[in-house]
């Protein structure tokens, strides 16, 4: 992969910066509390620089779920004969070790659980999932007896099977064992996939 020019290098210490204080802002002052005329002067840049990156203030919490559904779709429309499941936990194993590394993960939990707009967002993005994974099953299973609704229930199990894994985990403060948990939603779907 060739290095990144001067203007890529650029616009992402662009969105890093805004990212950086729209997340500092959200913690000190609330997400309700906060404005984006606020977190564009925070990150020292004009109001439509920061909506050109995040044209909402949603988008500033859940950047890293569209990017990783992103991630998915594309990995998905590439993996060729690659079982979905496949694709899937490596998708899960990737983004919950980003996850671990993500320095405001518990407070970003806190405001996705908390505002209805974004909770009402983390569940358009899941939907996407849930379409993804079960058009892929459908081809997949074709083989089973309702392929359809078999394929839309796997990927309801694998989509907010693991969503409920990850927000046990922030409650009950365990996020350090996300990676682990959350393979244990994919192993046990599979392991009820028939051969």
């Amino acid at each position: 992969m060739a290095p990144l020019g001067l203007r890529e290098r650029k616009k992402a210490r662009t969105q890093r910066d805004i990212m950086r204080a729209a997340l500092n802002a959200f913690i000190s002052r609330g997400y309700e509390n906060t404005t984006l005329d606020e977190i564009a002067e925070a990150a020292e840049v004009h109001k439509r620089t920061l909506l050109r990156y995040f044209p909402t203030k949603s988008h500033l919490v859940l950047r890293g779920q569209y990017e990783a559904l992103s991630s998915f779709g594309e990995d998905m429309s590439a993996r060729g004969a690659t079982p979905v499941m496949d694709v899937w936990e490596r998708h899960v194993r990737f983004y919950t070790d980003l996850n671990l590394r993500a320095r405001f993960h518990k407070e970003l939990a806190n405001i996705i659980e908390n505002d209805p707009s974004v909770s009402a967002e983390v569940l358009r993005i899941n939907r996407e999932y849930l379409e993804i994974l079960a058009s892929a099953f459908e081809q997949e299973l074709e083989a089973v007896r309702s392929p359809k609704v078999v394929s839309k229930v796997v990927a309801a199990a694998l989509v907010f099977g693991n969503g409920a894994v990850y927000r046990s985990l922030i409650k009950d403060d365990l996020f350090d064992t996300q990676s682990d948990k959350m393979l244990e939603v994919v192993e046990l779907i599979r392991g009820l996939l028939p051969a």
